[in-house]
C-alpha cells in the first residue's frame, strides 16, 4: 500500500522536486499535519514511537517528525551529501531494496 500511495504521487508530479537527487525523483515535502492514507498515518506513527523510545534512552528532549517526503533511486540514482538545517534528526527508510 504504502508503495502504491508513492509511485501514484510520481505519476501525478512526474517532474518531482530538484534538490541533492542525482537522477531519481524526490517528492514534494509533506507537513506532519497534512491529510495522508492511513497506511502512511500508521507508518509515521510507528516511526515517531521509535523516535520517542530513542530519545528516552539516549536522554534528548522530545522530538517530532515536522515533514517528511519520498524518493525514488533507480540503479545509477544517487543523492548528494547534505544536510537537513535545523534539524536534530533525520533518517531514511527504505521501502525496498534490491537483492
Amino acid at each position: 500500500m504504502t508503495g502504491d500511495y508513492i509511485l501514484n504521487l510520481k505519476e501525478n508530479e512526474p517532474d518531482g522536486v530538484k534538490k541533492t537527487n542525482y537522477g531519481g525523483w524526490q517528492s514534494r515535502s509533506f507537513e506532519i499535519l497534512d491529510e495522508r492514507p492511513i497506511a502512511i498515518e500508521r507508518f509515521i506513527q510507528t516511526v515517531q514511537k521509535s523516535i520517542n523510545e530513542c530519545t528516552k534512552m539516549s536522554g534528548l528532549m522530545d522530538l517530532q517528525i515536522s515533514d517528511y517526503w519520498w524518493n525514488i533511486n533507480s540503479k545509477g540514482d544517487y543523492n548528494h551529501p547534505h544536510d537537513h538545517r535545523d534539524s536534530i534528526l533525520s533518517g531514511v527508510y527504505y521501502i525496498d531494496i534490491p537483492k
